[in-house]
Order: C-alpha cells, then structure tokens, then sequence
C-alpha cells in the first residue's frame, strides 16, 4: 500500500492545517488536522472527516446512554482521538491508505451510529413520558437520570435498571423515604413498583416518586433533587463483573497491552522527517499516552479480527521505524 511501501519517504500534505473551519462544525481540536482547502481533500479524506464530524455532534450525555460497557468507551476514544490532532492525522492516514482498516472502520461506524442513535431517542422518549406524567422540568430529569445511573448499573437490553431488592438493602428506599417525608415503608415499595415485577428503570422509577411526593405530607417534596442527593449519600452499588475474559481473548488483550507499554517506553524517540509512516508513529506515542484512547482502542483489537490483523502488521512496521537510527533520533537531556 502507499503508507507502507513509501514509511517516511513520502512528505504529507500540510496545506490548511492551521486554519479554522468557518462553519464552527468541527471541534477545534479537529481544525488543528482535519481541515484542509476542499480541493485537496481525497475521497477518502472527506469521507473519514464526516464520519468523525458524525460523531463530535453527540454530546457527553448522549454517550451516557450508551449502557454496554464494551460499546461505550468506543465513543469516548473517538471523541477523545479527534481531540489529538497527531491520533486524528494518524487515523486519517490509516483510513485512506489501509483497506483492512478502511472496511472495518466502515463496518464499526456503521454499528455505532445505529446504536447511539437508537439510545438517545429511547431517552427522549423517556424523558418525555417523565415530564408529561410529573410535570418536572427537563434539566430536572436529566440531572436526575445521570444520578439513577451511577446507582444502577443493571443491564437488559442495553437499559439500566434497579431491583426492589436492591432498593431496600443498600438504604435507597429509606433514604428516598426520608427526602420525600414520606412515613411508610410498605407503601412506598407498593407505589415505586405498581405492577410489582421487582424491576425499576429510571422511567418507572421517577413516576413512582412523583406518585410518592404528591402523597407525602411535605410543604417541600421535590422529587427532581431526590436522586441526585441518594447518588451522592450512597453512592455506586458495588457488583462483581461477569464478564470474563477466555484464554483467546486474554492473549491479544495482553499483546495489545505489550504494545502500548513499548510506545510509552519509545516516547523519547522523535522521528525525523515527514512522511505518512511518521505521521502513523507519532499518533501512537501521543494515543499511547491517553487512557481513553488505549481503551476503545484495546477492545476494537480484541474484539475485531480485521483490525487486530491490521494492528499487528502496524506494530511490526512501527517498531521497525524506531529502531532504525537513520528514522529517529533521542531527545536531548
């Protein structure tokens, strides 16, 4: 391929880098490497642009709502690599000039959007039906779903949730009890679980709040500061991890880790030159450095052949760009 059979030979284009985007659509993060004249974008370029300008439009709440702990640190790495313009270029190099990479960026994009997109109208939907049915204010209810979160960390079908059990074991009823001014237990378990399946999401759960504090006695029940203040006075719900890693995927989990440790011990190294090899090397020292980036990164290599492959041959040609003097050179004391 071009990246590879010219490493540091071939000077990259530089043309637009320190301008900003007019249209304010891309972070300025972003602008530092993405934005180029129009007519010099590639096909390709402007194809991996927009799909990270896809993504730079979903906020740091609508990522929360992405429930799978093996999807979500993949938004966050994207999020936090286009706010690395080295990692960003790197990408973009990758992209263009690495078919592997290239389909399988497609495919997992393709994923991601879909399930972003279906988890932020799921919420909307939520908060609607939250609103229309206790009349709460909406920062009201978003404050309060980003404290049911850090409680419940249940998952069926992607969606949070608490059990009854939970609700009076760890202190959540009677501490919800107290704030609201409510004075019986039974009935406040009866209220919050209506059609008594012992499962609380965070929709039911708030109407049932709501149901209590028009019940309670008190001049000042306000069921929006009820769960941001249980969050804070009992905090996450402590659970064991199901999820275990087989020997396959224990093994390139460990290799992966053995490459990031050996960018981090290489981060003396500046390489010479220009070239899209060299733009390649210089994203994985910074990307190495950046714990939100190594993770996404980590589960992309052990989850997908594809880019585990792809990854591999990277890792050997890097490695073969740092250890030849004529490519590199150590900083000086």
């Amino acid at each position: 391929t071009r990246l590879w059979s010219t490493l540091a030979d071939s000077p990259v284009a530089t043309t637009g880098r320190d301008e900003k985007e007019e249209n304010g659509v891309l972070p300025q993060a972003y602008t530092t490497v993405a934005t180029r004249h129009e007519q010099n974008l590639t096909r390709l370029q402007n194809e991996f642009r927009e799909m990270m300008n896809d993504f730079a439009r979903f906020t740091e709440a609508d990522i929360k709502c992405i429930r799978d702990p093996r999807l979500r640190p993949l938004y966050e790495g994207i999020v936090a690599g286009g706010k690395e313009p080295a990692v960003y270029t790197a990408f973009e190099v990758l992209f263009e000039d690495y078919i592997p990479i290239r389909i399988a960026g497609r495919m997992i994009f393709g994923r991601l959007k879909s399930v972003i997109e279906s988890a932020v109208d799921k919420r909307d939907t939520e908060h609607d039906a939250i609103a229309s049915s206790t009349g709460l204010p909406r920062q009201d209810i978003a404050t309060s779903r980003e404290a049911f979160l850090t409680i419940a960390d249940n998952k069926e079908d992607g969606e949070a949730f608490l059990t009854v059990e939970e609700l009076i074991s760890t202190g959540i009823a009677t501490t919800a009890i107290e704030l609201l001014g409510y004075n019986n237990f039974d009935e406040f378990v009866a209220i919050v679980d209506q059609d008594q399946t012992g499962i609380l999401t965070f929709e039911k759960l708030m109407i049932g709040l709501q149901r209590c504090c028009d019940d309670s006695c008190a001049l000042e029940c306000n069921v929006g500061t009820v769960l941001p203040e249980i969050a804070k006075r009992v905090g996450p719900l402590e659970r064991t991890s199901d999820e275990k890693l087989n020997d396959r995927s224990k093994k390139y989990s460990d290799r992966y880790d053995h490459m990031v440790e050996s960018f981090i011990e290489w981060e003396d190294i500046v390489p010479e030159g220009d070239g899209r090899g060299i733009d390649v090397l210089r994203g994985c020292f910074i990307g190495a450095q950046n714990p939100k980036i190594v993770e996404a990164l980590k589960i992309v290599y052990t989850d997908y052949t594809a880019m585990r492959v792809a990854g591999d041959l990277i890792f050997k040609l890097v490695t073969q760009i740092v250890k030849a003097p004529k490519k590199s050179t150590r900083k000086s004391p």
